[in-house]
């Protein structure tokens, strides 16, 4: 009986068991930005501008929900095995510790993503100083086939009202990404172009059907409070999203406290 690691309907990570005569399926969930509205003056003076603003913050603030639910996901599917942290004396995240997590998942893949937080992506840019003074950090990493993907801590997002961090500062995890079950982490985005029939759609004009929408409502509203109001017109995204861990033995974990 294997097991995987899956996004519910509402958004939460739960752990389910599979077998090749109960396949385990996935379930898209719903995800929506607030709605922001743009007064018509402004539309009027700047329409373009106006609205490419909006449109890359509904864009920026998705885009870093879906990072938070990847890390989530990894987070929940790490094995305990799988788990590191620092030893005894020790204060920052070392080349040792690193080796240690590629140890734990090479028999699973052989080319591998290192999802970092600032703290510890300073540590690593540090160790031409701290850890070997005489060899390239760029070579070894590279050698190592290692990639290095840093996650400022400026990357927020808001669950249930609490504004969370996307990575947790002292928090590192290692992905082997072709692992023998393929890609350990999987996640998809429904394709919208029946939702798109739908009037006040905006999206780029490639050919392709879009995975994500922002609608723009299409009469104008009065919008504000007391005597302070305005005409405007209200902007929201939308998008349906799929994850699951199917492999959580190509996944390790460092903390860095």
């Amino acid at each position: 009986m294997d097991k995987v690691y899956v996004i519910t309907a509402s958004g939460e990570i739960t752990q389910e068991n599979v077998s090749a005569d109960t396949p385990g399926t996935l379930t898209f969930v719903d995800l929506a930005s607030p709605e922001y509205y743009l007064k018509l003056t402004d539309l009027a003076k700047s329409k373009e501008r106006t609205l490419a603003r909006k449109v890359t913050t509904i864009n920026r603030a998705m885009n870093e929900y879906e990072n938070y639910k990847v890390i989530s996901l990894i987070a929940a599917a790490c094995l305990s095995a799988n788990k590191f942290s620092l030893g005894s004396g020790e204060t920052a995240f070392r080349y040792s510790h690193l080796i240690d997590m590629l140890d734990a998942v090479k028999d699973y893949g052989d080319s591998y993503v290192l999802v970092v937080s600032g703290t510890i992506d300073k540590d690593i840019i540090l160790w031409d100083w701290t850890e070997n003074k005489y060899h390239s950090l760029k070579d070894a990493l590279g050698d190592l086939n290692i990639e290095i993907v840093r996650v400022a801590a400026s990357q927020k997002v808001t669950v249930d009202g609490a504004v969370t961090q996307v990575l947790g500062s002292t928090k590192a995890y290692l992905i082997a990404r072709d692992s023998e079950m393929g890609k350990p982490v999987l996640w998809v985005r429904k394709r919208l172009n029946e939702i798109e029939l739908l009037g006040g759609v905006i999206k780029e004009e490639d050919g392709e059907r879009p995975e994500r929408l922002i609608f723009a409502s299409p009469n104008p509203v009065s919008v504000g409070t007391n005597n302070t109001r305005y005409l405007a017109v209200g902007v929201t995204g939308y998008e349906e999203f799929a994850g699951a861990v199917v492999n959580p033995y190509a996944l390790a974990e460092f903390t860095r406290a």
